[in-house]
């Protein structure tokens, strides 16, 4: 929104755009083909549109708290990637899954790349995130 601001609202710097844009490059990045991330992320797709629209909606506040949002991010990021780790290595799980659940706090479209970047399997990434918490009744 800053940069769209900026350009004072030209077509060229749309939001929407400039998060394809995003998406593209961290794809490449991480050298991602788009048909993996589609296949990992179809769960995720479904509630997206209605999550940004409701964070769009609420982006004054979510601005107002931006420190105190982004460091609860990722210190709940940092916290659930370390337990999850500590637990599966204290059940003797394998290197592959370990590295699998590595990055499991992040978006599907980053943890898959990073899982597959590490030799572990994305698949098992994808699956090992908020469908296998609400099945446990895990909530916090």
């Amino acid at each position: 929104m800053w940069l769209c601001r900026k350009a004072r609202l030209n077509p060229v710097f749309n939001t929407f755009l400039l998060a394809v844009l995003l998406i593209i490059a961290i794809l490449y990045a991480t050298g991602t083909p788009y048909k993996t991330n589609l296949e990992g992320a179809q769960f995720v797709h479904f509630l997206l549109g209605p999550a940004t629209v409701a964070l769009y909606r609420q982006f004054d506040k979510v601005r107002r708290w931006a420190l105190a949002v982004f460091s609860s991010i990722i210190t709940r990021a940092l916290t659930a990637a370390a337990s999850a780790l500590a637990i599966a290595w204290v059940l003797g799980a394998s290197r592959e899954t370990l590295i699998s659940l590595a990055p499991k706090s992040v978006t599907a479209l980053v943890a898959m790349g990073i899982t597959e970047r590490l030799g572990g399997l994305p698949s098992l990434t994808a699956v090992l995130g908020p469908p296998l918490l609400n099945l446990l009744g895990i909530t916090s």
